[in-house]
C-alpha cells in the first residue's frame, strides 16, 4: 500500500500575513533598540575620549605652572642671597613647586586610566597604544536650530523608532487575535495505491475541501483581542510620552550647549586677565611692593583659570554630543571632518 497527501491552507482570515508582518516589525524594533544602545555607547566613549584630552590639557597647564614657579624660585633665591627676602619666601615657593609636581603625577595617572577605559569601550585590550590628538579646536557649529533638532529627534531618535516598530508588531498581533474568530478553509488532494488482486482499480485519487471553525470558546478569543488592544494603547502612550520628553530633552540639551559655549568664552577672558594680573604682581614683587605669597596666589589663580578653560572647552563638546545623540545624530559622522591640531603617540 502507499499514500500521498497534499494539503493547502486556502484562507485563514489573515493569520499568516499578520504574523509575518508582526515578526518583521519585532525584528525592526530589536534593531532600533540595538542602534539606540550603540548611540548611547558612542556618547559614553566620547566622554571617555574627552576625559583623556582634558588630562592632556591639564598636563600642559601643570607644565606651565612648573616653568613659572621655577622662574619665580630662581628670583626668590637671588633675592634671598642678597638678603632682601626672608627664608620663608624660599620655603613657600619650594613647597608650592613640589605640590605642582605631585599634581603632574596625578594627572598622568588619570590619563593612563582613561586610555585603558577607552580601549575597553572600543573592544580593545586595555594596554593597546592609542594615537590621540593633542588638543581639539572649538566645537564645530551646529547646522540646525532647536526646531530642526526637535524634528530630527521625532524622526530619527532610535528609542522612538524602536517603540514605533513595537507598536506595529502589537497592532499586527491584534489582527492575529481577531482572525482567530474566522473559519479556516483547507483543500487536500490524496493519491493511494493498494496491491490487491481483487481490486479493479488499485490506484485512487481524492479531493477534499473542508472548513474548520470554533463557534464558541467561552469568550477566550474576545479576551485575547482585548489584551492585545491594551498592549497597543500602552505602547502608543509610551510613544506620546517619549515624544514630549524628547522635546524637553532637546531644548534642555541645546540650552546646556549654548551655556557651555558662553562659559568657555568667559573662561578664556578670565585666563587673559589672570595672565596680566600675574605679570603685574611679579613686577611689584621685583620692586619690593608685593610679597612672595602674592605672586604664588596670582600664579595659582592663573592655573585655576586655565584649568577652568580646559574643562569648559571640552564640556562644550560633551554637551554638543549629548544634544546630537538626543536628536538622533550619529556622532562619528558629525565629527568625521573635525581636524585635530596635532597627533601624538
Amino acid at each position: 500500500t502507499g499514500e500521498l497527501d497534499v494539503t493547502e491552507l486556502i484562507w485563514d482570515g489573515g493569520r499568516r500575513s499578520s504574523a509575518v508582518k508582526g515578526s518583521r516589525s519585532a525584528e525592526d524594533a530589536t534593531a532600533m533598540r540595538g542602534q539606540a544602545d550603540v548611540r548611547a555607547a558612542q556618547l559614553e566613549g566620547m566622554g571617555t575620549y574627552l576625559a583623556i584630552l582634558v588630562s592632556k590639557a591639564q598636563r600642559r597647564v601643570v607644565a606651565q605652572r612648573e616653568a613659572s614657579l621655577q622662574d619665580h624660585l630662581r628670583e626668590v633665591k637671588d633675592l634671598f642671597d642678597q638678603g632682601v627676602v626672608a627664608r620663608n619666601d624660599l620655603l613657600a615657593t619650594e613647597v608650592r613647586l613640589r605640590s605642582v609636581q605631585d599634581q603632574a603625577s596625578r594627572v598622568d595617572n588619570d590619563e593612563a586610566v582613561a586610555v585603558q577605559a577607552l580601549n575597553q569601550l572600543m573592544g580593545r585590550s586595555p594596554g593597546d597604544p592609542l594615537v590621540l590628538p593633542d588638543q581639539l579646536p572649538s566645537p564645530p557649529p551646529l547646522t540646525a536650530n532647536p526646531e530642526d533638532l526637535r524634528k530630527r529627534a521625532a524622526e530619527g531618535n532610535k528609542q522612538l523608532l524602536a517603540l514605533r516598530s513595537r507598536l506595529a508588531a502589537e497592532q499586527d498581533a491584534v489582527g492575529v487575535r481577531k482572525a482567530d474568530s474566522c473559519p479556516t478553509f483547507i483543500a487536500q488532494a490524496s493519491h493511494t495505491y493498494q496491491q490487491n488482486q481483487y481490486l479493479l482499480y488499485p490506484n485512487a485519487n481524492f479531493l477534499f475541501l473542508g472548513v474548520n471553525w470554533l463557534a464558541y470558546d467561552g469568550g477566550a478569543r474576545r479576551a485575547g483581542v482585548r489584551e492585545a488592544e491594551i498592549a497597543v494603547a500602552r505602547t502608543a502612550q509610551e510613544i506620546t510620552d517619549l515624544q514630549r520628553q524628547l522635546e524637553i530633552r532637546v531644548d534642555r540639551a541645546y540650552r546646556d550647549y549654548q551655556q557651555a559655549l558662553r562659559e568657555a568664552a568667559t573662561a578664556e577672558t578670565n585666563v587673559n586677565a589672570s595672565v596680566e594680573n600675574l605679570r603685574i604682581v611679579e613686577d611689584q614683587y621685583r620692586a619690593g611692593l608685593a610679597k612672595s605669597t602674592d605672586v604664588l596666589d596670582a600664579e595659582s589663580t592663573l592655573a585655576e583659570s586655565r584649568f577652568n578653560l580646559v574643562n569648559q572647552h571640552y564640556n562644550a563638546y560633551l554637551k554638543q554630543g549629548a544634544l546630537l545623540t538626543v536628536a538622533g545624530e550619529d556622532l562619528p559622522t558629525f565629527y568625521a571632518n573635525l581636524a585635530p591640531k596635532r597627533q601624538e603617540q
